[in-house]
């Protein structure tokens, strides 16, 4: 992590400092939290910069899913293995031009303020985006999408579940974060409703920024627009999965349009 440093005069600065006091027993609890914090950030910049490394490895492979249901052993999806272990998959092509002009046209008039928090939603400066959400129902073609994101993810869709229309403008971003909590209870932890896998819709391109970051893998995916970005957010134990806290990028130049579906563990 420390080639990241030379460009941040000051985080190398505090690095030393963490180092110096970590000598001391008391303090060293304390300075390996900070320094994981300050480790995740360091990785998120790198990320964001298009700097993160990408997976090399003969298991990784593109091929056409016919296996998550039995409908795409008719119309297979194009799929990209970016990651294994945890599991991160790209799917190309998944998302056609009608479908996205019909969730902007439907979309676009109610956007509001996203909010942070599942207790107390509250405005954040972690999170600077506008967002909505789109019933399943809404038209047609929304219906035909939310079909295609079940098939892809293997998952069931609650009935009430939105699809979450997000735009990112310039300087749009949403900081390092989970989709699920950490209960030590495992009765909470079923109670809570989490969110067991993601699909992030890319729905535009994007100039410059706006990438997603995984800080603990070192991987940025750029958004492609068409494209689908799927991982879970749960371990094959059904617990939270630590690795996968990840980040929107800010938006340098241009907009990030995408639309996000959740996959809930449920009682």
């Amino acid at each position: 992590m420390f080639f990241f440093a030379e460009n941040f005069p000051g985080i190398w600065t505090t690095f030393n400092q963490v180092f110096k006091y970590s000598e001391k027993e008391e303090q060293k609890q304390e300075a390996e939290t900070y320094m994981n914090l300050a480790q995740q950030h360091l990785s998120h910049l790198s990320n964001c910069r298009g700097l993160g490394e990408e997976s090399v490895s003969s298991s990784l492979k593109c091929s056409y899913n016919t296996i998550s249901s039995p409908f795409l052993r008719l119309a297979p999806l194009k799929l990209e293995q970016l990651s294994l272990d945890p599991q991160i998959v790209l799917y190309h092509d998944v998302i056609y031009k009608q479908e996205i002009a019909d969730i902007l046209r439907l979309t676009k008039p109610y956007f509001r303020r996203a909010l942070v928090g599942s207790d107390v939603a509250r405005s954040d400066v972690r999170r600077g985006s506008m967002r909505v959400g789109l019933a399943q129902n809404a038209s047609l073609s929304i219906e035909r999408l939310n079909r295609r994101l079940k098939d892809m993810s293997g998952f069931e869709l609650s009935f009430n579940k939105e699809l979450e229309v997000i735009n990112y403008g310039i300087g749009g971003q949403y900081y390092m974060h989970y989709k699920c909590r950490f209960e030590l209870n495992k009765q909470a932890y079923l109670e809570n409703n989490n969110r067991i896998a993601t699909v992030l819709l890319y729905l535009t391109d994007v100039q410059l920024g706006g990438f997603t970051s995984f800080p603990l893998l070192n991987m940025g995916v750029q958004p492609k627009k068409g494209a689908a970005l799927m991982w879970h957010n749960v371990n094959n134990a059904a617990e939270s999965d630590k690795r996968m806290l990840h980040a929107a990028c800010p938006v340098l130049q241009g907009n990030r349009w995408v639309a996000a579906q959740w996959f809930e563990m449920t009682k």
